[in-house]
């Protein structure tokens, strides 16, 4: 190879390669922004009420949007005959009795971020990665000369 040539072979692979891992880590970033972006959903829980109290499985809720039994539809009560703490504690008033009910709710997973100006910067991050990854494709289409074949 003569002095100020470059190596275009090495540039290309070297290109390929950052490239081929983006997309490989843009699906794993992604998941794992999502994570950290998303409330996880709970659908029909089963919860066993004993002595006026309870416990859910995770803790972190954020909302609660069914109470149930096949006989009962306490929804409408969670204020009055069903307090859900926050950590996941269920204590009814004596009303609710001894019984199994079906409880589905949101909850802040444990990758899940809490402040929303955090949330919104996170939501940038794959966009940024993904600029990087095409900038990096450019600089490697210029200094292969590719870039002057495309345009012709």
């Amino acid at each position: 190879m003569a002095e100020g040539e470059v190596d275009k072979l090495g540039i290309i692979i070297f290109g390929f390669l950052v490239i081929f891992l983006g997309i490989v880590f843009s699906d794993v970033i992604g998941d794992s922004l999502s994570l950290a972006t998303t409330l996880s959903p709970i659908t029909n829980e089963s919860v066993l009420i004993t002595a006026s109290a309870g416990q859910l499985a995770n803790d972190d809720i954020s909302a609660v949007s069914l109470f149930a039994n096949v006989s009962v539809d306490l929804t409408d009560n969670l204020t009055i005959d069903v307090n859900i703490s926050r950590a996941g504690a269920i204590v009814t008033s004596e009303v609710v009795g001894n019984n199994t009910y079906n409880v589905s709710y949101t909850f802040e997973g444990d990758e899940y971020v809490v402040g929303a100006r955090n949330r919104t910067i996170l939501n940038l991050v794959i966009i940024f990665f993904v600029i990087a990854v095409l900038l990096i494709a450019i600089l490697v289409f210029t200094k292969t000369g590719i870039m002057e074949l495309i345009t012709k």
